[in-house]
């Protein structure tokens, strides 16, 4: 799997309408959404400037 690609693509089409319990919404500091899992966001908001979740 790779990090920097969209959740969209890969795991929503690979698991479908059952996985939605498996999804959280997080934000990250610099204001940033992420509805994922939970590593995925923790990832997504550590990159660039996001300065990680809040």
């Amino acid at each position: 799997m790779e990090d920097a690609q969209p959740v969209e693509s890969a795991e929503t089409a690979e698991m479908g309408t059952s996985s939605e319990s498996l999804y959280a919404s997080f934000y990250c500091c610099d204001g940033t959404e992420c509805i994922s899992t939970a590593r995925f966001c923790v990832q997504y908001c550590q990159q660039e400037d996001r300065g990680g979740i809040c």
